[in-house]
């Protein structure tokens, strides 16, 4: 499973990075909010690690954008089969 840890802080992130890795999770991880999301769009992530207090981009407007793009893709797939 393959995970995407956000945290800048550089102790909390490398102890969460180990424990993810012990528990056998691949985990990408990155310590700015636009990375994140850029890193969302780019890559197929099973789960996502948000910190809230992020550089560039905060945990909650990284979350927002994430659900509003989820949401937009979900109702423009169900406009083309047809179930409005």
């Amino acid at each position: 499973m393959r995970i995407l840890l956000v945290e800048d802080d550089q102790m909390l992130g490398e102890a969460l990075q180990a424990g993810l890795g012990q528990a056998g999770y691949l985990t990408d991880w990155l310590l700015d909010g636009l990375e994140a999301l850029e890193a969302c769009y780019a890559n197929a992530y099973e789960g996502v690690i948000l910190d809230i207090n992020l550089p560039g981009m905060s945990g909650l407007e990284v979350l927002r954008d994430l659900r509003r793009r989820s949401r937009d893709y979900h109702d423009g797939a169900r406009r083309r089969r047809g179930q409005n």
